[in-house]
């Protein structure tokens, strides 16, 4: 699959609302995968954030990636 040429630009909330990013990631190497999440308000603070890794059998992983590749 070629890379897409449009970029993925981050805007703040409105003002009073909260706004929660997630990530995740496979490592395939080590058989873990990772999630991270930050909550951020309409002036761009980051109130709360976590990061996390899981051990994870060979078919959670599978299900991971496809979930992820299919978010775009």
């Amino acid at each position: 699959m070629a890379p897409s040429s449009s970029q993925v630009q981050w805007h703040p909330p409105p003002t009073g609302v909260y706004k929660i990013n997630f990530d995740e990631a496979v490592f395939k190497d080590i058989g873990k995968a990772g999630v991270g999440v930050v909550v951020r308000n309409s002036d761009v603070q980051a109130l709360a954030s976590l990061s996390e890794q899981k051990l994870l059998q060979f078919s959670r992983v599978l299900e991971i990636e496809g979930k992820s590749s299919n978010t775009g």
